[in-house]
């Protein structure tokens, strides 16, 4: 007659036992694609592409419940706001005809100010909107993947804003998926001018939150605050593209505080652009004598 202690015993030995092997092959899954993906090599890059381009849809699906609720949450706060200013906004209606008055007017200064300092905006129809899937960015390289790829024809090169500025450029295209170079990646450089005085230079990635600036004009023409927008030179970035604010570091170097949040990079602008001329130019930088 089987002992049923030595039989519970046998059991517990056995579920031990899947328990370690299962934790095991777990870890060694999770140190594999960790290597994976820190090694900086051509090859690897492309098994990395075909790795992610299988499993964006599974990616795109995990997504969902987030996003849902984030919008649930968003839902919420606006009703629980809305409840809060019931009462003041029955108290404004009777100001509603002066208030479409005043938005009436801003609009026409704010579309007179953007004509003033050159700025343009992105039109919807001129691009795709992209989920940033993954920060793939290393000590070498600063680069987001994002969920468009040949399939919606995205082609290298094109600019990517996050809608308030500039975010970088498509560098590699796969077939659901795309890598964006960003401006603070030591391979950009962007051909900018500097409003109000139209200071021209060259907008420099250094792996920091604050790209450098190298000026092809006198820098006492540029002030802290300037907004720093794309000349259009080099056939990459269209013109009058806004990048951010010119800035000047504690030893004196100057650089740009970029208008698009890089810390909170949700969706993505990818701007169709092909420009009629490529222009190739190699402008000589200031020294600091000139300077």
């Amino acid at each position: 007659m089987t002992n049923p202690y030595s039989r519970s015993r046998r059991d517990e030995v056995y579920r031990k036992a899947f328990r370690r092997v299962v934790t095991g092959l777990v870890a060694i899954v999770l140190i594999g694609v960790f290597l994976l993906w820190r090694i900086d090599n051509d090859r690897v890059d492309l098994l990395r592409f075909r790795l992610v381009d299988s499993l964006v849809p599974f990616i795109e699906f995990g997504l969902k419940p987030g996003e849902y609720l984030r919008q649930g949450i968003g839902i919420i706060r606006h009703v629980a706001q809305a409840r809060r200013n019931a009462e003041e906004l029955a108290l404004a209606r009777r100001d509603l005809e002066q208030l479409r008055e005043v938005i009436r007017v801003l609009r026409h200064e704010n579309s007179s100010l953007k004509k003033l300092v050159d700025l343009v905006d992105v039109p919807d129809e001129t691009s795709i909107s992209a989920p940033v899937l993954a920060d793939t960015s290393s000590p070498f390289r600063n680069s987001l993947l994002i969920g468009i790829g040949s399939e919606n024809r995205v082609e290298p090169g094109w600019p990517v804003t996050d809608g308030d500025g500039v975010v970088g450029r498509i560098a590699d295209v796969s077939r659901t998926v795309a890598r964006v170079i960003l401006l603070t990646d030591s391979s950009s450089r962007i051909p900018i001018k500097i409003l109000p005085s139209g200071t021209r230079g060259l907008v420099v990635g250094d792996h920091t939150s604050q790209p450098l600036v190298q000026l092809l004009e006198r820098v006492g023409r540029a002030n802290p605050g300037d907004r720093v927008v794309t000349t259009g030179e080099g056939g990459v970035f269209p013109p009058n593209y806004l990048v951010g604010t010119l800035a000047f570091s504690p030893s004196g170097r100057v650089r740009v505080l970029p208008s698009a949040d890089f810390r909170d990079l949700i969706h993505l602008k990818v701007v169709r652009y092909r420009p009629r001329v490529f222009e190739s130019t190699e402008p000589r930088l200031l020294t600091r004598e000139d300077r």
